[in-house]
């Protein structure tokens, strides 16, 4: 299950990267990104500005249906989180196909971010947010501060955290090296990862979900 879990912030740490490097945008952290609406609407840039804000919403929304379809603070193995991911990545294999160049591609991958995080997962006690860093470092922080006082019965938690915030940044540097010193179609090579998750889902049995949910 812990892989599993890493393995979205993996997914989330290439996504992010690789509308940076196509777009030169930022789809997973949304302070920014309001941050700009304020100054854009302050410069009357008004087309970029909605741009922009639509982004956000488009964010706000995907958090919207996975609170929708996972209305408790529970995890829940009988709510195949798989499908969500494997239509998720045949949707990016759509848009390599019919071509991603517009501002509906940042919709749809913000909306996608959005509903990751929204799905809510569960491991040992821990709620994990799956594509905003924010959290992630905050976590690590106050974990750090704990372990410095003393407390040394949760040092699992921070260990979890740090090696969280890494595969964020693995899959950053894979799609960086990806899409700079290969031939590799980044967003296909998304889409795949994308599904594969998917898939990996519905090779964990039930029993090790549960055994996953239990505080050490």
């Amino acid at each position: 299950m812990a892989i599993w879990i890493l393995l979205l912030r993996f997914i989330a740490g290439y996504l992010n990267v690789m509308v940076l490097l196509l777009f030169a945008q930022s789809v997973a952290g949304h302070t920014g990104n309001l941050t700009k609406v304020a100054i854009l609407f302050a410069h009357g840039d008004y087309d970029v500005m909605l741009n922009m804000a639509s982004m956000s919403i488009s964010f706000l929304v995907g958090a919207t249906v996975g609170g929708y379809f996972y209305p408790t603070d529970r995890f829940q193995p009988r709510l195949n989180y798989g499908n969500y991911l494997i239509i998720m990545g045949v949707i990016l294999l759509l848009f390599n196909w019919f071509g991603y160049q517009s501002v509906y591609f940042l919709i749809y991958i913000s909306f996608s971010f959005g509903l990751q995080n929204g799905m809510f997962v569960f491991y040992k006690g821990l709620v994990i947010r799956t594509t905003i860093l924010t959290g992630t470092v905050t976590d690590i922080g106050v974990e750090l501060g704990r372990n410095l006082r003393g407390g040394t019965e949760d040092r699992w938690k921070l260990r979890f955290h740090i090696v969280n915030l890494l595969c964020f940044l693995i899959g950053a540097v894979s799609a960086t090296a990806i899409h700079l010193y290969t031939n590799w179609n980044v967003l296909l090579i998304a889409a795949v990862i994308d599904i594969a998750i998917g898939l990996y889902y519905f090779t964990l049995k039930e029993e090790m979900i549960k055994d996953s949910l239990e505080e050490e």
